[in-house]
């Protein structure tokens, strides 16, 4: 997989968990911020495309060289530490309290070591420019929260288990 290919991946991965709130994945169907339900639809589906994303850059370019300094990538010693620590409370809390809180493990602290595996195999030019659109996309959506705010009306409608 090219770097071009895993930096459009990794935008995609931070514009869906940012700009898909689970409001919006109510209205397409999945289930997101509701009670009860399958655990499939628990887990927002950022979450999935940067689990594989970097399961498969881990997988299959732990031989390619690092472009800066030719350095063999692996995932740095502190990420690794603290995705086995949030994977052996997950288990801890799944063996012995039920998944109840296996989406939230997942999306809310898992996620952003997955983001950081996926920017690993950016260059440092192509990692400011990502940054520089998510600051774009983040002030394209203050926007409309203060626009929202000012005419006193949403573009998407809150609900909360179904009620508006």
């Amino acid at each position: 997989m090219n770097q071009r290919s895993i930096l459009w991946l990794t935008g995609l991965v931070i514009l869906l968990i940012t700009f898909v709130p689970a409001t919006v994945l109510a209205l397409v169907g999945w289930n997101y911020g509701t009670f009860g339900g399958n655990i499939i639809t628990k887990i927002h589906p950022a979450s999935y495309l940067a689990m594989a994303l970097s399961g498969f850059l881990m997988v299959f370019s732990w031989n390619e060289k690092d472009l800066s300094g030719g350095r063999v990538r692996f995932v740095p010693l502190p990420i690794l530490t603290y995705m086995l620590c949030i994977l052996a409370i997950l288990a801890f809390l799944t063996l012995f309290h039920g998944g109840g809180s296996i989406a939230f493990m997942l999306d809310s602290l898992l996620l952003p070591g997955f983001i950081i595996i996926l920017l690993q195999h950016l260059t440092v030019q192509q990692k400011s420019t990502l940054f520089r659109i998510m600051i774009a996309l983040f002030l394209v959506n203050v926007s409309v929260g203060i626009a929202e705010s000012l005419i006193g009306k949403r573009l998407i409608p809150f609900t909360i288990q179904g009620i508006e």
